[in-house]
Formats: structure tokens, C-alpha cells, sequence
């Protein structure tokens, strides 16, 4: 009689969402904000994200041959512990322009995520990346 009172409670616990304390619950969000309240910050900054990438960016051989110029459009996903995923190449423009944006992204260190109420959340961040690179802030 016992045992079968412990699964039922077990089994209506287990069922209801409700039941579980508040902190179980913060893992189940998986919601993607591309507005927060406090915006995602590479570290150092917007200035600091250009030199990485400028130090990092290679000219692919095969873009420098063919004089392959534009945009490579990226977007990802900055984790509320402030690691990278889901990174995608939304417009391309070929030559190995694509995959190097996608290498770099992936070199980067950990974001200072952003937060809303003061509590960290996964924010979708779109960057287009020129190629060749052009560091906007060299002249700063």
C-alpha cells in the first residue's frame, strides 16, 4: 500500500510542471531572444570583436584569386553561460568566404551574455562580415 502511494505521488510529481520548484525549471528554457533588455558584449567590447577578427580572418586563396568582394551575412546564438551555437551563414558569397566566417565565430571566446531582469538568456546575434575585412575601428 505504501509502495503504491509513493509511485502515485511520484508519477503526479513527474506529471506537473507546476510541481517542481522554480530553479528545476530554469534548464527547460530554451526560448531564443534577439532583444534583451542588456544586449550580449564580446569581451572588451565592439572594438575588442574586430581586432579578434582581424587577427584571426584569413582572405580565403581562393576569393583573392577570382576578387571575390562583399558581405557574409552570420548569425548564432550567444548561450546564457556565453558560449556560441547554432551558427549559421544566412547570405554567403562563396569562395571560402563562408566556412572562414564560420571558423572565426567559432575561435571566439566566451560572450558576456545578455540578460533581461537580470537573468542571463539565449540571444540571437546577426553580424555581416566584409570581406576583404575591413577592422571599422582601425582608425580609433
Amino acid at each position: 500500500m505504501i509502495k503504491n502511494l509513493f509511485l502515485f505521488i511520484a508519477i503526479i510529481f513527474c506529471a506537473n510542471d507546476h510541481a517542481y520548484p522554480v530553479g528545476v525549471l530554469a534548464w527547460k528554457d530554451t526560448t531564443v531572444y534577439t532583444k534583451v533588455e542588456h544586449p550580449p558584449d564580446f569581451p572588451g567590447g565592439m572594438k575588442k570583436m574586430y581586432k579578434f577578427i582581424k587577427n584571426n580572418i584569413q582572405y580565403p586563396a581562393k576569393a583573392l584569386e577570382n576578387k571575390v568582394k562583399g558581405n557574409v551575412f552570420v548569425a548564432f546564438i550567444i548561450e546564457k553561460n556565453g558560449s556560441l551555437s547554432n551558427i549559421q551563414i544566412l547570405q554567403g558569397i562563396g569562395y571560402g568566404c563562408d566556412e572562414e566566417v564560420r571558423r572565426v565565430i567559432k575561435l571566439m571566446p566566451l560572450w558576456i551574455p545578455g540578460k533581461e531582469n537580470e537573468e542571463p538568456k539565449r540571444v540571437k546575434m546577426t553580424l555581416p562580415l566584409e570581406f576583404p575585412f575591413v577592422d571599422k575601428y582601425a582608425n580609433e
